[in-house]
């Protein structure tokens, strides 16, 4: 591979849906021959993105992520109170990082988020986050574990619960919610990132974006729970959410559509698959992982053209 490209990991939020995207980063990981880590060069994420992510970007293997998510999402998801949800996300969190500092993940990682406070995107960045002040609302690693940056990005209300956090160089706290409420989709972050920040050409970038796939909207019980209470604020949550999506693509497109992307993001229509982000049962749960491998396979060639030249 050419060491002059500068490649991205982009990754979307979608709660538990995020094992899909650990589908398709098993096959990349395995026609790589080693960990993800050695083969990206800045990691972005939101949400369940967040999450995988900076395990990535901290040296861990795509095996070693299968096994924690399939260990702790049906425990989590099967909760039906945000809070005790929000707990054990942390806990879990807690268990596979410590108090491992943000910048201290082996690569330059974004971790997006949203202030309550300003109404905008917030950007807990690893590293290279002098630069950032004049253009975006931005948190540097230094000062920050790795657990709350990513406990920020998931506090996705009314799943989760609202995250606080103290700003670096601040006294007082600020509440922020989930990434998936401004970038769902923080590859048009990355994009900018690589070229005003990392001063990158067009001919430098290369990118894979992975989604967690479009699914059939299932409701467990969990999910059942919170509607007969909240159904407003949850409806709006799930089409915010995809909206989100839907738009950061249609603009990358628009804008990036001649650069070296690849986005891997099915849909299907299959009544077998319906589910949520709330997804708790571990058979739905392995065939959406095998779904995320079925869609990487089918345009590996593309990823040979596009990522590794």
């Amino acid at each position: 591979m050419d060491k002059n490209i500068f490649r991205i990991l982009s990754l979307d939020g979608g709660g538990a849906k995020g094992i899909y995207s650990l589908g398709v980063l098993a096959e990349i990981e395995k026609k790589l021959g080693t960990p993800i880590v050695e083969h990206f060069d800045g990691f972005y994420g939101c949400s369940t993105g967040s999450i995988i992510a900076a395990g990535m970007a901290a040296g861990r293997t795509v095996d070693h992520a299968v096994r924690m998510y399939l260990e702790c999402i049906p425990r989590i998801m099967s909760c039906y109170r945000a809070a005790s949800r929000t707990r054990l996300l942390r806990e879990a969190l807690e268990k596979e990082f410590g108090n491992m500092p943000l910048d201290q993940l082996k690569k330059d990682t974004a971790i997006v988020t949203t202030s309550v406070e300003k109404d905008l995107p917030l950007i807990f960045k690893s590293h290279n986050y002098e630069k950032y002040k004049e253009r975006l609302v931005v948190e540097p690693g230094t000062g920050h574990t790795v657990v709350e940056a990513v406990m920020a990005s998931c506090s996705a209300p009314p799943f989760f619960t609202r995250a606080h956090i103290r700003r670096y160089g601040q006294d007082k706290e600020t509440f922020v919610v989930d990434g998936t409420y401004a970038f769902d989709n923080p590859i048009l972050i990355a994009m900018v990132d690589a070229q005003r920040e990392y001063n990158k050409k067009k001919e430098e970038i290369a990118a894979v974006s992975v989604g967690t796939g479009d699914f059939p909207l299932g409701v467990n019980p969990q999910l059942f729970f919170s509607i007969v209470f909240k159904m407003d604020k949850i409806m709006m949550a799930n089409r915010l959410m995809d909206l989100n999506v839907n738009t950061m693509e249609l603009i990358r497109r628009a804008i990036f559509g001649d650069y070296r992307i690849l986005r891997i993001n099915d849909t299907y229509a299959e009544r077998s698959l319906r589910t949520s982000l709330l997804e708790n049962n571990i058979k739905k749960l392995k065939m959406l992982y095998e779904k995320g491998r079925e869609s990487f396979r089918r345009i590996e060639k593309d990823f040979d053209r596009l990522f590794l030249k």
